[in-house]
């Protein structure tokens, strides 16, 4: 059999199915301020990770089944046309108060569940990807499994070297490039 290279970057990548799932947060990493060169614009980010628990494949052969996860970054921002402030509506059930607004701890997200739409896009180069297009507050009633995956939290401010450590080389670069980033060796 011939080895062919292809653009998409030679591997096939497993999605999740396209729907509503039950979640949970097993993630939040506050990446930092970076800018946005495209559109001069400053944002703080934050990257919020769930895993989805009745949704399992082999990943890796010879290895077991294990649940998907998905990954959104928001603008650490509860402004009112901010996604991270729609998404945390939906996802608690409620507005947030006045009082909330002056400053919401993130923190409480971790090991919380929810339902979170995957819808699938394709990139300009016809890479096919997954994202979250809405988060909502999990029906009454409805258990979810235990978080398979560890449960992750890194701030740039709190910066742990040996969670650091852990993230895949371009996530390190990401927070490095960050205008919050210290050289913290």
């Amino acid at each position: 059999m011939p080895i062919i290279a292809k653009s998409s970057g030679g591997f096939n990548k497993i999605l999740p199915p396209e729907d509503n799932h039950p979640a949970r947060c097993i993630s939040l990493i506050h990446i930092g301020t970076t800018t946005d060169e495209k559109y001069a614009t400053r944002k703080n980010l934050v990257r919020i990770t769930w895993e989805l628990p009745l949704e399992k494949a082999i990943f890796k052969e010879g290895e077991e089944e294990k649940p998907f996860v998905v990954t959104k970054e928001y603008n650490l921002s509860l402004a009112e046309k901010a996604t991270l402030r729609h998404h945390l509506e939906n996802w608690r059930g409620q507005k947030f108060t006045e009082k909330e607004l002056e400053g919401f701890v993130l923190d409480k997200l971790l090991k919380t569940t929810c339902m979170v739409q995957v819808v699938h896009g394709e990139n300009a180069k016809g890479d096919k990807y997954a994202y979250v297009s809405s988060v909502s507050k999990l029906p009454k009633g409805y258990n979810v499994p235990d978080a398979y995956n560890p449960i992750q939290y890194f701030s740039i401010d709190e910066f742990d070297p040996k969670m650091f450590e852990t993230f895949p080389e371009w996530l390190q670069e990401k927070i490095k490039a960050a205008e919050d980033y210290r050289d913290w060796e």
